[in-house]
């Protein structure tokens, strides 16, 4: 009899009992999207961890590229800024240039503007091992000498003319060097939509991994055959790198400036240049206009090893020694007609 009623009333008391709610179709997205979410930030710390001891090129690239503002249609650098990029630190003075402040009104002493990206920044190289810094320290044994650095990374030759003409004219100049790379012929690149992600390091490691597998599954998307197709003739950022120097030549011709091109080697593969014949068609270009130009690119073809001049194996932006051998072979040209 006790089984009986004990039977009964827990049937009873399970009829009774109020039937679990639904869970609607949002409640269940939402909580997808929560766990999507905790998983990611739980990816990124741990993705932050590692990478505070493995520099990885495009990670810290974008790092640095998120203190970029635009001004006047161009991108400059955040001015009075300090960021640790490619583990060196990287001070930018008042207009946003890497290195101190320069007085606007001139002295007694040579003024040389260096116009470049992210070779002559000195990108993952100590502010004191740059070749500017060399420059301008052995130049001053001849006679006191300044020479402001605006290397400005992802830069060709178009934007370097613009931000002379909008930060480096009123500094008054005796003599402008363009420091000329492959990438100068490259197109303007626009502001992306998407840049806002570059704020996690997890996703653009993601996408550099994807761009490096990119290039190894498919040969027209590597940086030589990208450009080598920039230098083909008509190509629009080659016309408009062209426009550019004659631009450049016309503001330095107004205002009484010597303009020299230095042309920079890309040090992927100094022994067999893939860019020899662009650099030559280029070269000619320049002496056709009457523009003074040194090719160092031939003084770099006995390393057969180039990563030894690299900044990082998976970084081929000129180090310490490579900084040393440019200031070398570019210091009688660029003293040239200055003293």
């Amino acid at each position: 009899m006790y089984l009986r009623s004990s039977t009964f009333f827990s049937n009873e008391m399970l009829l009774n009992m109020p039937k679990p709610k639904k869970i609607s179709f949002l409640s269940k997205v939402v909580e997808i999207i929560l766990v999507l979410l905790i998983s990611l930030l739980i990816v990124e710390v741990c993705v932050r961890a590692f990478l505070r001891y493995h520099l990885v090129y495009d990670v810290e690239m974008a790092k640095y590229a998120m203190n970029i503002v635009e001004e006047g249609g161009y991108r400059f650098y955040k001015p009075n800024i300090s960021i640790k990029v490619m583990g060196v630190w990287i001070h930018t003075n008042a207009d946003g240039f890497r290195g101190k402040d320069y007085p606007v009104a001139r002295t007694h002493q040579k003024r040389i503007i260096f116009l470049g990206s992210s070779f002559l920044l000195g990108w993952g190289v100590k502010e004191e091992d740059t070749f500017h810094n060399i420059l301008e320290s052995n130049l001053s044994k001849i006679y006191p000498t300044q020479i402001i650095n605006t290397g400005m990374i992802n830069y060709n030759t178009d934007q370097e003319t613009h931000l002379f003409i909008a930060k480096g004219l009123k500094y008054h100049p005796d003599k402008v060097v363009v420091f000329w790379v492959g990438s100068d012929v490259m197109p303007t690149p626009h502001k992306s939509k998407w840049r806002f992600l570059g704020h996690s390091q997890f996703i653009t490691l993601c996408w550099s991994f994807s761009h490096i597998l990119a290039e190894h599954l498919d040969a027209a998307k590597s940086y030589k055959f990208y450009y080598s197709g920039q230098y083909k003739e008509g190509a629009p950022g080659l016309v408009r790198a062209k426009e550019a120097i004659l631009e450049l030549k016309d503001v330095c011709r107004k205002n009484h400036i010597l303009l020299q091109v230095v042309m920079m080697p890309d040090l992927h593969n100094l022994a067999n240049y893939p860019f020899k014949k662009g650099y030559r068609m280029i070269q000619g270009f320049f002496r056709d206009n009457g523009i003074d130009v040194l090719d160092v690119t031939p003084f770099f073809s006995k390393w057969h090893d180039p990563t030894a001049l690299w900044v990082s194996l998976d970084d081929a932006h000129p180090n310490k020694i490579a900084h040393q051998l440019i200031a070398e072979h570019t210091l009688d040209f660029i003293k040239k007609d200055l003293y």
